[in-house]
């Protein structure tokens, strides 16, 4: 079976608004106070920041706003599954592997 070349678009538009309601649904209560002595405040910033560039980034033509919103959104994430140690995999650590996925593929991939 052929792989279905012209659904790539649509399948990178649902990455980028998926990364978004994520970001959203986990994030908006930790920033929502503004509480900037908590280093969560940052990590929750860095991720509504840049997965709102993210998605802005799919309308500009050259890709620079989309691979640095792609490297910093993997770095958060990266950076969210070490402060949470020890390694326990569930729901949470797979959730932040997704969207690091994401932000990786973005970093790779820019508006392709």
């Amino acid at each position: 079976m052929k792989s279905l070349k012209f659904l790539h678009p649509v399948s990178t538009w649902l990455m980028r608004l998926g990364f978004m309601l994520y970001a959203y649904t986990k994030y908006w209560q930790i920033f929502k106070p503004l509480d900037t002595k908590n280093a969560m405040f940052y990590v929750a910033f860095a991720h509504l920041l840049f997965g709102l560039l993210l998605l802005i980034g799919g309308f500009v033509k050259k890709p620079m706003l989309t691979v640095v919103s792609g490297l910093v959104i993997f770095m958060a994430c990266g950076y969210q599954a070490y402060i949470s140690r020890p390694f326990v995999i569930d729901f949470q650590l797979s959730a932040l592997f997704l969207a690091g996925s994401i932000g990786l593929y973005f970093f790779a991939h820019g508006n392709q």
